[in-house]
């Protein structure tokens, strides 16, 4: 599991860069997939 820090320094990257951040979102922290469809809400 990736640390809080972790966390937030993604959701500032989805604030600052969406598109660019789910990408990285679904390569680079596949095993945390269930987390972004969490933080996702829309579904996309």
């Amino acid at each position: 599991m990736l640390s809080w820090t972790t966390y937030e320094a993604m959701y500032d990257a989805a604030l600052n860069q969406p598109e660019q951040f789910w990408l990285r979102c679904g390569a680079t922290y596949h095993m945390e997939a269930a987390a972004c469809d969490g933080m996702q809400d829309a579904g996309g």
